[in-house]
């Protein structure tokens, strides 16, 4: 029978204090010097590519990485301690039965982070689950790399069984390290297809993985040119801006170089409002505004006091172009209707839907009625060349709606159009590129 003497479990419970020599001084201070060397090295590399960045998705992901990262060196530590056997040490305040138990609380919460944003989809016993995973899995290595101290102390112990010993304390922490680093994608992955499973219909489940590749595919383009619509029912006439967004404009995104066409639909003999324009942008990333036939870098085109109109308008330099991917929990409804050029899908969604703003952080979301609904059209190859968003909100106090209308349409894609266009554009020859397609 085995000796329950020979076990992590009861070694905790009866822990025989040590000695804090220069020995165990040296582990601790060698998994904490390498630890933090490590540490340091990946919050540059994090903080360089958050610089980068505008995803504010990419940054949560980096954030739990990070977060993962840091666990693993303070976890990995304890881990040490089990090898080593250093599990009571005299002159010290915490016991090994400390350092064990809250690395195993700690783990257990940790993996619990991974399923909060499916908290409204998901049975809360997965919170239990999940937990009960992560501390097992910690208390399970710890027990395993403490059985390797304790057979080093057994009388066979020779050079093989050390190397034996070694290697599994080296898979131990192996094992720890792609549990907390991996376990969020396989969670994330699980949950969700099981989440879409449950929430939509096959067809409809199809129509969100269609919608999302069509996006994606749309993002990949190097080089196209969009029609941009922009409106709130609010208003009367059509402005020539709106939230600083212009109402009707044309873009370029050339090889190199970008163009936007900004037009005042109430100017019939003059519709061009403004022109901007983005030279080279891997060196220069100054918008250009052309005025009087002249063109301005956008801060001398701002600080000039010869030139009128609206300051705030000079800031919306082009329309928007990108869209922000489905939040499944938000959707209520998806139709799918097919033609002569691909298929239209028509996502309605929920009180859950979030505006841009509120989506990226800088707004909190108001907790007021609201109906969305999104129409993505996209041709038989599978890219999106048109996108419809229609929001309507309603005041709390008069329940007025009203309603906000963005649109784009994906022209062209022919690079050597475009960039023959681009050029024509920056000569001041605009007159040929303002008959509206809608």
């Amino acid at each position: 029978m085995k000796n329950k003497k020979n076990t992590l479990w009861y070694s905790l419970q009866h822990p025989e204090p040590v000695v804090y020599d220069e020995r165990m001084e040296a582990i601790e201070n060698r998994s904490y010097i390498w630890g933090f060397h490590i540490y340091t090295i990946i919050i540059t590399s994090v903080s360089i590519f958050i610089m980068f960045s505008n995803s504010d998705e990419n940054i949560k992901i980096l954030f739990m990485f990070l977060l993962s990262v840091r666990l693993f060196i303070e976890l990995g530590k304890t881990l040490y301690r089990c090898y080593y056997g250093i599990l009571e040490v005299d002159n010290k305040k915490r016991s090994g039965m400390f350092h064990v138990l809250n690395g195993c609380i700690a783990s257990g919460v940790f993996t619990m982070f991974y399923i909060v944003p499916f908290s409204n989809y998901i049975s809360k016993l997965w919170y239990i689950v999940v937990f009960v995973v992560g501390f097992a899995v910690f208390y399970g290595l710890c027990h395993i790399t403490y059985a390797q101290y304790l057979k080093s102390n057994e009388d066979d112990f020779n050079e093989r069984k050390k190397e034996h010993s070694q290697t599994i304390g080296i898979l131990c922490a192996i094992v720890l390290g792609i549990f907390l680093i991996g376990l969020g994608p396989v969670v994330n992955l699980a949950i969700d297809k099981d989440r879409i499973i449950n929430t939509f219909t096959k067809e409809e489940a199809d129509a969100l993985g269609k919608i999302q590749k069509a996006s994606d595919a749309y993002y990949n383009l190097d080089v196209y040119k969009l029609e941009c619509f922009y409106s709130i029912s609010k208003e009367d006439n059509k402005p020539v801006y709106s939230n600083l967004i212009p109402g009707h404009s044309y873009y370029w995104q050339g090889s190199k170089e970008s163009f936007a066409l900004i037009l005042d639909d109430n100017n019939s003999n003059n519709p061009v409002f403004q022109a901007n324009y983005l030279r080279d942008k891997e060196s220069n990333q100054e918008w250009n505004i052309y005025h009087d036939g002249k063109w301005f870098s956008e801060m001398d085109y701002i600080q000039n006091p010869d030139i009128p109109g609206d300051v705030d308008e000079r800031y919306a330099i082009m329309p928007v172009t990108g869209i922000l991917d489905i939040d499944p929990k938000s959707v209520e409804d998806i139709s799918i209707e097919s033609n002569e050029n691909g298929y239209r899908y028509t996502v309605t969604f929920n009180e859950k839907y979030m505006k841009v703003e509120e989506y990226l952080g800088r707004t909190d979301k108001v907790k007021s009625k609201r109906h969305a609904v999104e129409i993505y059209t996209v041709n038989d190859f599978g890219v999106m060349t048109g996108y419809e968003l229609k929001l309507t909100t309603y005041d709390e106090d008069t329940n007025e709606p009203t309603l906000v209308r963005m649109r784009f349409n994906l022209l062209s894609v022919d690079k050597d159009k475009i960039n023959g266009e681009i050029k024509e554009l920056v000569s001041g020859k605009f007159d040929s590129y303002t008959k509206s397609t809608k």
